[in-house]
């Protein structure tokens, strides 16, 4: 076992644990010497005797020791060929790493009548209104935002103060949505809980002239605190309320059916004391309750399956969802990753374990999640239609 560090390998890669230190420094040596051993035809017809003895069980019986020192080497290397393809994989990851350059703009592109206004609409504090200039500041030097709305303010479930602001990206914006949040919130940290929702600006416009529940009702003038006057808002468009909350209705129900779904069999898995596949159903059904939340009202529809990411855009909509993990106790924090893992964990991992209790207090907490979930959605919606219909009056 090689257990001197190289200094050249990325922060926060696992040490390797058979590669020498030439090896680590260059990886590649290992596949050289992989390929000096043997041939790939070789290599394939040894795999497959491994797999074979491995299932059958014939290590001892049937092979030579020739065959069985051979076997042992392929083995190893083959360790060795993984830890290496992970020294790779980690150094790529860091070469592209995004570097966020900022972007210039004009002071008097801000809209302070319209942050004063809404400051005031929102109940802001004073002292956190003098923080207001800074934030929209630093969103739009990270985004190069088109345009940017003042969508709300709240207090938030860590008794934190909650910005939320919507960004219309350029056309030719370089990132992702959640690329520019995690920058945002980092530079912001100090000055309270900054949540952004992105989408280029071609995308919005063509969801505002068909009418788009979450759009229609924050892309308005009267919540606009930014602008670079490159392009203007779209004419207003006749909206018919009626069709995009059924559209939004639609969308959600689709999605939410399958998390119910999915809770009820975690309930049937739990009754008969099958506790792993109980919480991937559980995952699965708050997986699918979020995505009904977020591509109902904002049209987002690119997932993953890590829930943190999931209800860390839903803030956005439906910031009430925080208290239901509020992941701020060391078992708080045991709970919700026992539930996060238990995607691929309770499937594939045989060291994954979770209890009775574990499963029946999870039930509880997604039980409750989903019934928030729905809730959620309907006073968002009732929040929209109203900022939709006082923009029209």
């Amino acid at each position: 076992m090689c257990n001197v560090a190289s200094t050249i390998l990325p922060k926060n890669v696992i040490p390797p644990q058979k590669l020498t230190p030439a090896e680590i420094d260059n990886p590649y040596h290992v596949i050289y010497e992989l390929f000096d051993f043997a041939h790939l035809p070789r290599i394939r017809e040894l795999l497959w005797v491994f797999f074979k003895t491995a299932v059958t069980g014939n290590y001892s019986h049937d092979l030579h020791r020739r065959e069985r020192e051979l076997l042992v080497t392929i083995y190893e290397k083959i360790e060795k060929l993984v830890e290496a393809a992970h020294i790779i994989h980690e150094k790529q990851k860091q070469s592209k790493r995004q570097v966020f350059e900022t972007y210039p703009f004009s002071a008097e592109n801000i809209d302070s009548i319209n942050l004063t206004r809404l400051a005031g609409s929102y109940q802001v504090e004073i002292a956190l209104r003098e923080k207001l200039t800074t934030i929209v500041e630093t969103i739009i030097r990270i985004t190069n935002a088109e345009k940017l709305f003042w969508s709300g303010f709240t207090i938030n479930s860590r008794n934190r103060p909650q910005f939320d602001f919507v960004v219309l990206l350029p056309k030719n914006a370089k990132y992702s949505y959640s690329d520019y949040l995690t920058q945002v919130q980092t530079k912001c940290g100090e000055l309270g809980s900054v949540l952004i929702w992105c989408n280029k600006i071609n995308e919005v416009y063509n969801h505002l002239r068909i009418g788009h529940i979450f759009y229609s009702a924050v892309c308005t003038d009267g919540l606009l605190v930014y602008d670079n006057k490159r392009l203007p808002l779209p004419e207003k468009a006749i909206i018919d309320i009626a069709a995009i909350k059924v559209k939004a209705r639609n969308t959600f129900n689709d999605a939410f059916h399958d998390a119910k779904s999915f809770l009820d069999g975690a309930e049937y898995f739990a009754t008969s004391n099958q506790y792993k596949q109980s919480a991937f159903l559980l995952h699965q059904a708050m997986e699918h309750a979020l995505r009904a939340l977020l591509a109902s009202l904002t049209s987002l529809t690119t997932y993953g399956h890590n829930l943190k990411s999931l209800i860390r855009h839903s803030r956005f909509c439906a910031p009430e969802l925080d208290a239901i993990f509020p992941n701020n106790t060391d078992e708080e924090k045991e709970s919700f990753n026992l539930l996060n893992t238990a995607y691929v964990a309770a499937r594939y991992s045989p060291s994954f374990e979770v209890s009775q209790a574990q499963v029946m207090s999870l039930l509880d907490r997604v039980n409750t999640f989903l019934e928030q979930t729905e809730q959620s959605f309907e006073d968002r919606l009732k929040t929209f239609e109203s900022l939709i219909l006082s923009e029209h009056i």
